[in-house]
């Protein structure tokens, strides 16, 4: 190994051991150079350390090497865990393709954003497909994708040109996040939704694009009932699943028939925002609505 490497080397490690004593935890269990594969790079051996040295035009990702250039198939492409960072169109033809290993009934989004100036619109195309090249449901809004995963496996982001970028000049340049936010806290549909009682309150949030929580609750006669969500709209359905009524963020309303109702929160998407994100949410029973004071 040439001298500077085994330098940076030697201050890594003393720099971990030290951040290890600062913050009293224990130390996570180190791997063998027998159990790392740095592909195209090496791997050295300090203390219990393995640390994958890495060819210039590959990054160290801790136990692996990956090419600095997203590969263009799903046999080139660079293994993404959730986390940002930054690549390149480089030009019309280029794709950037990424694999993601996914865990059934979780979900995941990937941001995706282009730093050109010129671009009207600065989103990323973006397509997911299976391991066999099946192109997957998202949900897609702004440059955000939102996926669902219904097996345990790898599919793969792959970042394109599109006919706007053709008046931009290459290489273009876009930032990526993606997001493991596990599974839907709150059911799509009357049957998966989540039941609560008057005063019943908390903290909830749309994961994905598209995504719909709901919540049932048992409402009765006469009785005025008040739900709050947030930012984000609200639509209310009768026993047999009609469409009673439809707010944004506040919605009131006398029922004149006893039995089970639900409600469901979801985002207007629009271009000013992107359909996801945390909301807090609350149910109140207002009492008779014969008792309550006219306005």
């Amino acid at each position: 190994m040439p001298p500077v490497h085994r330098l940076l080397l030697s201050a890594s490690l003393v720099l971990a051991s030290l951040l290890t004593a600062c913050d009293g935890d224990p130390p996570a269990q180190e791997l063998t150079c027998e159990q790392v594969d740095c592909g195209p790079g090496t791997c050295e051996q300090a203390e219990a350390a393995a640390v994958c040295i890495c060819p210039t035009e590959y990054v160290s990702t801790g136990h692996n090497c990956r090419s600095t250039d997203p590969g263009a198939t799903h046999e080139e492409a660079t293994f993404l865990e959730p986390s940002s960072g930054n690549e390149v169109l480089s030009d019309k033809a280029d794709v950037d393709v990424f694999a993601i290993h996914v865990l059934a009934g979780r979900m995941y989004r990937f941001r995706c954003l282009v730093r050109a100036p010129s671009v009207y619109e600065p989103i990323c195309p973006v397509r997911l497909t299976s391991e066999s090249g099946e192109v997957l449901p998202i949900s897609y809004w702004r440059g955000v994708v939102g996926y669902e995963a219904t097996t345990t496996g790898t599919v793969y982001a792959e970042v394109r040109n599109i006919p706007y970028f053709d008046h931009t000049p290459f290489p273009i340049p876009y930032d990526y996040t993606l997001e493991d936010v596990g599974p839907d806290q709150h059911g799509d549909t009357p049957e998966t939704a989540t039941f609560i009682s008057p005063s019943t309150e908390g903290d909830a949030g749309l994961e994905i694009p598209g995504d719909v929580d709901t919540f049932a609750f048992d409402a009765q006669a006469g009785h005025v009932y008040r739900f709050s969500s947030g930012q984000f709209s609200i639509r209310l359905r009768g026993p047999n699943g009609e469409v009673l009524k439809e707010e944004a963020r506040v919605l009131v309303r006398e029922f004149t028939q006893s039995g089970r109702y639900t409600l469901e929160t979801y985002a207007i998407q629009d271009r000013f925002n992107d359909g996801v994100g945390p909301y807090r949410y609350k149910l109140e029973d207002l009492g008779l609505g014969d008792q309550l004071p006219k306005p």
